[in-house]
Order: structure tokens, then sequence, then C-alpha cells
């Protein structure tokens, strides 16, 4: 997943953890109602989540693809690492860091719908997030 500068660098120095997902993504826009809300017009989750990063890219044999991941899936929730600490995507870094080999929840919202799924982030030959 990709951000710009702080997340740039927190992805390099989490390469490994990275090469795990291998999703990228944009940050979701931020508007008046707070991050992201603009990227699903407004709506968030059941669990009250909103997305912080859009799904724009997915490498074949991927464990992103793997997982059911999709294009334009809008992620809410990754492990632990949710909208609103303004460093959401080293958030994820952190969690397929930690949690190699393991399963970790992920919640999108998939037009308009709360999807629920579990990542196992492993290394693999792609490149990462």
């Amino acid at each position: 997943m990709s951000n710009g500068t702080p997340a740039q660098a927190a992805t390099t120095a989490n390469q490994s953890a990275a090469a795990a997902a291998q999703a990228t993504a944009s940050p979701a826009a931020a508007t008046e109602d707070g991050p992201a809300a603009a990227a699903v017009g407004g709506v968030s989750s059941s669990a009250g989540l909103r997305p912080f990063a859009v799904v724009d890219e997915i490498a074949d044999g991927s464990p992103a693809a793997a997982a059911g991941i999709q294009l334009g899936d809008q992620l809410c929730r990754l492990g632990s690492a949710v909208a609103g600490s303004g460093s959401e995507l080293q958030q994820v870094a952190q969690e397929l860091q930690q949690h190699e080999d393991q399963e970790v929840p992920v919640m999108f919202m998939r037009a308009g719908h709360e999807v629920q799924l579990t990542l196992v982030p492993r290394k693999w030959e792609g490149r990462g997030l």
C-alpha cells in the first residue's frame, strides 16, 4: 500500500512485512467529515469504522489475492490498524510484520457493503505494499 512520504519510509523499512500483502492502496480522501468519509460517500461500517485506504493494485499469486482482496476495496481495519491515527499505513506494515504466517482479520467496504476477510502475511517472490 502506498501513501506518500511517511508511509513510504515505513514501507521501505518494513519491506519483508510489506511483501506479505502485495496490495497497493491510495489513502482515502479526507473531507470535513473526517478522513476517508468521501471514499464511501460518508458511509461507515456497522462497527463504525471508516476506510483509510483504497486498494488500487493486487499482484497475482500474492497473499492479498489469495485472501480475496479486490481492486477498489476500501480498507477499514487490518488487525489493530484503523483510521484516525494519521499513521494508518505504518500500522498496517507493523501488523503484517508482527503477524507473519498468522491469520490477521481484515475489514473492507466493498460496493457499500462490509466485507471481512482473513489475510495470512507471508514472504513471497513479489514486491511489497
